[in-house]
């Protein structure tokens, strides 16, 4: 449990780099033109919340958690699922 655990922290922390810029970005252009970019803040704060978690799951105090292994599992799907969407689905032109 505990290299899963390891694992999953570490997907969070690369996802991230990803999440964190997109969260800077929206906020700073405030949506761009028309606001619509600030859709994307909820999906992104969520994923840049689950840092938290995978800091704690590093710690050896917490490295045997099931609770934390949940949720890095939970979060780093979720971190997943919206890249796939905001990167992989093409535009309707």
């Amino acid at each position: 449990m505990k290299k899963i655990n390891l694992f999953l922290s570490i997907i969070i922390f690369i996802l991230n780099l990803y999440y964190l810029p997109l969260t800077a970005i929206s906020l700073y252009t405030g949506g761009g033109a028309m606001g619509f970019g600030l859709l994307v803040l909820p999906f992104s704060l969520t994923v840049n919340c689950s840092i938290l978690t995978a800091v704690l799951s590093l710690k050896s105090r917490f490295r045997e958690s099931k609770t934390l292994l949940i949720i890095n599992l939970s979060s780093t799907l979720f971190a997943l699922f919206f890249l796939y969407h905001f990167l992989g689905i093409p535009a309707l032109d």
